[in-house]
């Protein structure tokens, strides 16, 4: 199988890589973990921040802001994680189970994956 890495654009980027520009989509993170207060959850999203992971729907704080608050209103916790070069934020734990994501049960072994992997792709 071929894999396919994201095409880089020089003159739009300025010879800058972003995370979307290294990924390999073959062998992309796909985690997350569960947060039942919002000032945990506003910890994870920030952390992922760093590391250039984008929001929510490719917007910034400000989306991933109002997800977050709108999950844990509605269900009392919510499910953030990374796919590929983005954040994801869901309220149900089993939908993301489903669709492949890996469990972990303390956001500081989450943390800790996804310093790993970051460092891998670097």
């Amino acid at each position: 199988m071929k894999r396919r890495f994201l095409q880089l654009n020089r003159f739009e980027n300025k010879g800058k890589l972003s995370l979307h520009d290294i990924i390999d989509k073959q062998n992309q993170l796909k985690i997350f973990t569960v947060v039942d207060n919002y000032k945990d959850g506003w910890e994870i999203i920030l952390f992922l921040r760093s590391f250039g992971y984008e929001g929510v729907q490719n917007d910034s704080l400000r989306y991933c802001d109002t997800t977050l608050e709108y999950t844990l209103k509605r269900r009392g916790e919510a499910s953030i994680g990374v796919c590929g070069g983005s954040m994801v934020i869901h309220k149900h734990k089993r939908r993301l189970k489903g669709r492949g994501y890996v469990y972990y049960e303390k956001p500081r072994v989450f943390a800790q994956r996804v310093k790993e992997h970051f460092q891998d792709i670097n």
